[in-house]
């Protein structure tokens, strides 16, 4: 099938839209305080790290993403329209055995204590409830379900132009940062990107004729031994050694998602597709990548709590109920202050085996009372949240004050979908409007130049090189 009249075959359009970049999608205090915090990161290390961070994990994820659409619409552009047509047809057989394999798959490992945690929520099919309870309208935001409807939607216009279709922009300059949340212009910031990503590669597949996204060839490895363990767009995490896949549905060795983990002891693994953010990010994955919290996999999924450990120069991983925990004890012991009524019991934070993590969250983060937010909030600080179905933490990068409606603007890994998801910008209501019981929050001073912020940006392979921490750079905030 070839293209139209004046369109080079498979030369995707990645900067479309560019234009309205230049509109104000964002609100433009919260751009000017992520501008403000980019120029001050000069003399915060970790903060300046974490900005490299973004930007690098950004940069690699586009020239993947790219390598993966070209690669498939330049196989689709050599092809007739009948075989066009029935690579369709497979792709879109292969969602719907995908999904109902994937969904029994998650019923397995419900309470597998073997699974990893980034197993157990993968949301390759989506069963958490909604507020009205259906389980079926829930399961519409899942990642198989997004790529089968964006492939529905938008087939048409990529097979006859070769273009990303409008809202989908994918190019970035290097200084730009991602605002998370849905927006019309970028997929970056949402859950299209996870979709966009899952669609291509079921697509690769069809057009390779392989089963498992585990045999895919799109991208050659480099210094590392599988391709899915260089990949910002891929992870692998282990499956429990005591489920047996074949026994469960003897077509599982056609399913997209599952690949060989550990040739060694024959164990299976579990192949999805994000955007940064994976719950639990790598913790658990100790047979596959090491459990040293610097020497993770490169461009790998975090969570936001694994991520600001790892920023702040944190050897151990901590969930917000270790920060929650912390904060509690350390605000009475340093400054004999009850942050909220309802203290919890933290006696398992004080016992021994605690104590390695406690003594170096003691060592790296302070507790911020807070009493004036315009005054005691500032860039650089570690700010979280604790609530009855779990939390969220986040770099700070300053204070938006607006009345009744003040906010915290930070720099955080986070997923929400199909709205949130990725590693970028959020704003969180200021601690001082939400002192309660349902929603305890917190902040926190970082001490000193962390060992791992300086070697992030000794390493980075853009390091210093983009301006993305200087005051007279123009960054024009991706919104």
């Amino acid at each position: 099938m070839s293209a139209p009249a004046g369109v080079v075959q498979a030369n995707l359009d990645f900067t479309q839209e560019k234009a309205k970049l230049n509109k104000p999608l964002k609100d433009p205090k919260t751009v000017a305080i992520v501008e403000v915090a980019c120029a001050l990161s000069d003399t915060i290390p970790h903060l300046k790290a974490a900005f490299q961070a973004e930007q690098d994990f950004r940069q690699a994820e586009e020239r993947e993403l790219k390598k993966l659409i070209t690669t498939v619409m330049r196989a689709m552009s050599g092809k007739t329209e009948a075989e066009v047509e029935a690579l369709k047809k497979t792709i879109f057989e292969k969602f719907e055995l995908d999904f109902a394999l994937m969904q029994k798959l998650q019923g397995a490992i419900e309470n597998n204590k073997e699974a990893t945690i980034s197993l157990q929520t993968n949301k390759l099919t989506f069963t958490k409830k909604v507020k009205n309870g259906d389980v079926k309208e829930a399961a519409k935001d899942g990642i198989i379900k997004g790529s089968e409807r964006f492939l529905h939607t938008y087939w048409d216009t990529l097979i006859r132009t070769w273009e990303m279709p409008q809202g989908y922009k994918l190019d970035t300059a290097p200084a730009d940062i991602t605002f998370l949340g849905e927006n019309p212009v970028t997929l970056h910031g949402s859950s299209k990107a996870t979709y966009v990503k899952n669609a291509f590669a079921v697509m690769h597949l069809a057009i390779t004729g392989k089963d498992q996204l585990g045999q895919a060839t799109y991208l050659a490895p480099q210094s590392v031994s599988h391709w899915l363990d260089g990949s910002a767009l891929f992870h692998l995490t282990s499956i429990p050694s005591n489920i047996d896949l074949l026994a469960i549905d003897n077509r599982f060795d056609r399913c997209s998602y599952t690949s060989d983990y550990n040739l060694q002891n024959k164990r299976k693994g579990l192949v999805f597709a994000h955007s940064g953010y994976a719950f639990g990010g790598q913790r658990g994955e100790t047979d596959r990548y090491t459990q040293e919290i610097a020497k993770r996999k490169i461009n790998g999924p975090e969570d936001c709590s694994s991520w600001v450990a790892r920023i702040t120069g944190c050897r151990q991983t901590y969930a917000t109920l270790h920060q929650m925990w912390h904060y509690e004890n350390q605000s009475l012991k340093l400054f004999n202050h009850k942050p909220w009524e309802d203290i919890s019991d933290f006696t398992t934070w004080l016992n021994v085996k605690a104590e390695g993590l406690r003594t170096e969250m003691e060592a790296l983060y302070e507790p911020v009372i807070i009493r004036n937010p315009q005054q005691d909030i500032k860039a650089g600080q570690v700010y979280a949240y604790r609530g009855a179905e779990g939390g969220h933490t986040a770099l700070v990068l300053g204070f938006k004050s607006d009345a009744g409606n003040s906010k915290i603007v930070g720099l955080s890994y986070g997923r929400d979908m199909p709205e949130v998801e990725g590693f970028g910008v959020q704003e969180f209501i200021s601690p001082h409007l939400e002192m309660n019981k349902a929603k305890k929050t917190m902040l926190f001073s970082v001490s000193g130049q962390t060992v791992e912020a300086a070697k992030l940006l000794s390493k980075s392979p853009n390091a210093l090189e983009t301006g993305i921490a200087s005051s007279k750079a123009n960054h024009p905030v991706l919104s």
